[in-house]
């Protein structure tokens, strides 16, 4: 959700970098302001130190113009029945279940808001496919069900706009005509890994839950090792990619892929740049701030850690990685200092930070 939220402020920061040309500027040397990297803006007085995550507001909601007597009331969108009663108090509906795992989780920091948003998203799959709603209900036959539908999804099901309001029923038939790319046997195993630690989280609470499905039974296996699932970069793929205009100099700030004169050092720049040098994954890249980047006995890091734009895949993805030498070279240091500088206000700069 972050990193849609940094799209727009990218995109708006492209046009400010068209418009400045247009108006005479030279893009080659944009005005800085005081920054994050890449996506994120940071505007006034605010430290240059990482600052810990904040739970994102709740929207208010907008206030509604009174009804007239003569209005007609849409009727209420239709809910899932009430799961019968508990005897513990809690109810054993299984969406109910997660989300009182996920406040739990958030709360002794045991997951990161990625992971709780593939956990419901597993939970909700899980329930579309079985048909159930009740956690008292799930048999190992279920688990089969939800496991041998997986089997059968296409890796990037439900990206669209057009799949995301289509019955999954509707998908496996569409996939089957022809595609043989499949969900990755990773990516199932971590589906049956969170669905389990959900039967485990109902049973602690004491609902009666059947002990006798276990999801590990249906875990798949590979004999390619992770690392072969995804053919690496060969020296002939980085040197096409980086005899792009992007970096053997473009039109302008609207014609990056046609070539030209200019160089525009911004994120779309650097940041394939410190994936080629570093091996980091894009979002450790994509969230760096400027606190991230500092020296250690001399030498030039990116300190990889948590910040309150993206955490970190585990605690022991936090690490020093030295800057290669080529972005030395390439100016990245500088461009770093220049995100934290905070220019003197003129008309121009003024408009640049809207």
């Amino acid at each position: 959700m972050t990193i849609r939220e940094g799209i727009p402020a990218a995109v708006r920061r492209t046009r400010l970098t068209i418009d400045y040309e247009a108006a005479g500027g030279d893009p080659a040397h944009l005005p800085e302001g005081r920054a994050f990297f890449f996506f994120f803006g940071l505007l006034g007085d605010a430290p240059d130190e990482p600052q810990p995550p904040r739970k994102p507001a709740r929207r208010a909601e907008p206030p509604q113009p009174p009804r007239s007597a003569s209005e007609a009331v849409a009727p209420p969108r239709p809910r899932l029945a009430p799961a019968r009663g508990t005897s513990t108090g809690f109810s054993a509906r299984i969406p109910d279940v997660v989300s009182r795992m996920s406040a739990t989780h958030a709360r002794t920091g045991r997951a990161n808001a990625k992971t709780l948003t593939q956990l419901r998203a597993i939970a909700d799959l899980f329930c579309e496919i079985t048909g159930l709603d009740d956690g008292r209900d799930i048999r190992q036959h279920h688990l089969v069900q939800f496991v041998t539908t997986l089997d059968q999804l296409p890796p990037a099901y439900r990206r669209s706009a057009g799949e995301r309001e289509k019955p999954i029923a509707e998908i496996v038939a569409d996939a089957a005509a022809g595609i043989a790319v499949r969900l990755s046997v990773a990516t199932v195993n971590r589906n049956l890994v969170h669905l389990g630690e959900v039967l485990k989280a109902a049973q602690a609470e004491g609902l009666r839950i059947d002990s006798s499905p276990n999801p590990a039974l249906l875990r798949r296996f590979s004999k390619r090792a992770a690392k072969d699932d995804r053919e690496a970069f060969t020296p002939e793929d980085v040197r096409l990619l980086f005899a792009a205009p992007v970096w053997t100099g473009c039109q302008s700030a609207k014609r990056r892929r046609q070539p030209g004169a200019i160089i525009l050092k911004d994120w779309t720049f650097w940041v394939p740049l410190i994936a080629a040098y570093t091996g980091t994954r894009r979002e450790e890249i994509c969230g760096l701030e400027t606190a991230d980047v500092g020296e250690v006995d001399g030498v030039p890091v990116f300190h990889i850690r948590s910040n309150a734009r993206r955490g970190l895949k585990n605690p022991q993805s936090e690490r020093l990685v030295p800057v290669h030498s080529h972005l030395i070279e390439l100016g990245f240091l500088d461009f770093a200092q220049g995100q934290r500088i905070e220019l003197l206000p003129d008309p121009w700069t003024a408009f640049w930070l809207v």
